[in-house]
């Protein structure tokens, strides 16, 4: 895991916890990498960390990087050869912003190719949906490509904190916040039909915060049964307490999907604020898992199960 602060420069750092050998006894917890903010490191991890297919680990920093036009990293931390030894970090890219994005806060995802996927967020200019592709040669650079810009204009919000996911044909799914209302909206990227052509969104669902609808998403999304996505907002439903949500494709192309407001939060109740970071966690058997930042009886949030 990812802590924003803290670490030996006061930077974030990123850390291990293994079990005990005896249940019961206290979990250990090791350091892997302290960030320095120095000589091209980053600053403010807050994302996820996602494993590869070596052991190596992915994530991103929000702020940092190369001296003078830094605007986050992405980054990589290999295993050591010999156990027990020290782990090593990789900027893979800097940020510069506006034009490649800027302060990526989600998680990456990694394909089968080994490229990753992440979104940037609205600190400093509107935020992007961008592709990592490792190079050819081993130690050589990696290289962005934008996917998609956000504009924040028809609908169309003006970044993501949410991250990414894969959904059906290579196609992205994100949530994506600050739209022309304010109130974020579900997105999704699909292929281009020639490589190297552009990347096509379209928004599924625009956030409203009447009737009963949520409002400020943030969060990521998470994979359902029949290819439908669930997720969280932050405000919005009955009490304006935010609210879990359930979206459905349509039954046939190009159709609307289908929103439905599986729960409403009326703080102090069951909490207050869900949030989706990094995402909900589904069971088979049809359990939602998430985390209320707020309320609750004893003030603090709550951690929540919804049965459906």
């Amino acid at each position: 895991g990812t802590t924003a602060f803290g670490g030996a420069a006061g930077n974030g750092a990123v850390f291990e916890l293994t079990p005990p050998e005896t249940p019961g006894r206290a979990w250990t917890e090791k350091v892997l990498h302290h960030f320095t903010r120095q000589g091209g490191d980053g600053c403010d991890p807050t994302g996820a960390l996602i494993f590869g297919k070596n052991g190596e680990l992915y994530g991103t920093a929000q702020t940092g990087g190369t001296p003078g036009q830094g605007s986050g990293i992405a980054f990589q931390l290999t295993p050591p050869a010999i156990p027990g030894g020290a782990w090593t970090e990789t900027v893979l890219y800097t940020f510069t912003g506006p034009n490649d994005g800027a302060n990526p806060q989600a998680e990456l995802i990694l394909d089968n190719a080994g490229a990753l996927y992440g979104t940037t967020n609205c600190a400093s200019a509107a935020g992007v949906v961008f592709k990592l592709q490792p190079p050819a040669t081993p130690g050589a650079a990696w290289t962005e490509t934008v996917l998609h810009h956000f504009t924040g204009i028809n609908e169309n919000a003006a970044c993501s904190s949410g991250g990414l996911m894969f959904g059906q044909n290579g196609a992205l799914y994100g949530t994506a916040t600050m739209g022309e209302q304010g109130l974020g909206s579900v997105f999704e990227l699909k292929q281009p039909a020639t490589p190297g052509g552009p990347w096509t969104e379209t928004v599924l669902h625009a956030f409203t915060g009447l009737n009963g609808d949520g409002s400020d998403v943030v969060g990521g999304l998470a994979p359902g049964p029949e290819g439908a996505l669930y997720g969280a907002t932050l405000g919005g439903g009955q009490w304006g307490d935010g609210t879990i949500f359930e979206l459905k494709p349509p039954a046939a192309p190009g159709g609307p999907w289908t929103e439905t407001v599986l729960h409403t939060f009326k703080g102090p109740a069951d909490g207050a604020q869900p949030i989706s970071m990094p995402r909900l966690i589904l069971e088979t058997s049809g359990k939602i898992y998430g985390v209320a930042r707020l309320s609750g009886p004893e003030g603090g949030g709550t951690i929540f199960r919804l049965t459906f």
